[in-house]
Parts: structure tokens; sequence; C-alpha cells
């Protein structure tokens, strides 16, 4: 467990990996939804980012369902919200994204 003012980055980098691929979600995928690049991500699941912004690492950790603290291992144990309950809510988000993208661009013709 990582202590206060540190972030555990090899832990990070697999939570990340394992709760990517719990999501069955593509890199690209966790990119868009935490508005990085695929690199990035690739490079925090690899532990070769090393520092991540508070930003990006919350970022990552709503792309991926789970909280902050849980994420660079200040927490340990289950992530917030289930797997199966996160994967419907990007699906919901995306519904939604879609659904807001197609209203702006009705409301400008």
């Amino acid at each position: 467990m990582a202590g206060i003012n540190t972030v555990d980055t090899s832990g990070m980098a697999l939570r990340i990996r394992d709760l990517r691929k719990q999501h069955r979600l593509s890199l690209d995928e966790v990119a868009r939804r935490a508005g990085c690049s695929k690199t990035h991500v690739w490079e925090l699941e690899q532990g070769r980012a090393v520092n991540p912004t508070l930003s990006t690492a919350l970022s990552i950790a709503t792309a991926l369902g789970v909280s902050l603290d849980y994420l660079v291992g200040i927490t340990a144990g289950k992530p917030k919200v289930p797997a199966h309950l996160a994967v419907a809510i990007g699906a919901v988000m995306d519904v939604a994204e879609a659904a807001y993208e197609r209203g702006k661009a009705e409301s400008q013709t």
C-alpha cells in the first residue's frame, strides 16, 4: 500500500490493466473516456509513466469506474463500482454523448 505522499505506480499499472480487461475496454476506449492518449494509457499500464498528474489519475479512475484512492493504492479492496455496472454506465454515457452531439448538429442546421 502506498503512503499518503507516494503513488504505487507498479500496483496502479496492474490495477489499470486488470480493470480495463474486466470491463472489456480497449486502450482506445479508456483513453477516450479519460481524455488522454492511447499511448499514455498504455504507458500507465506498463508502469512506464511515473508520477501521473492528479487530473490524469482521476480521469483514468473515473473511466474505469473506481475511486482514485483505489486506483493509486491508498485503499485496498474492491472497486467501488462492480465491473458489469461500469460497463453499463459506459454504454449509457456513450448513448448520451451521441444524442448530445446529434442534437448539437441538428440545432446548427
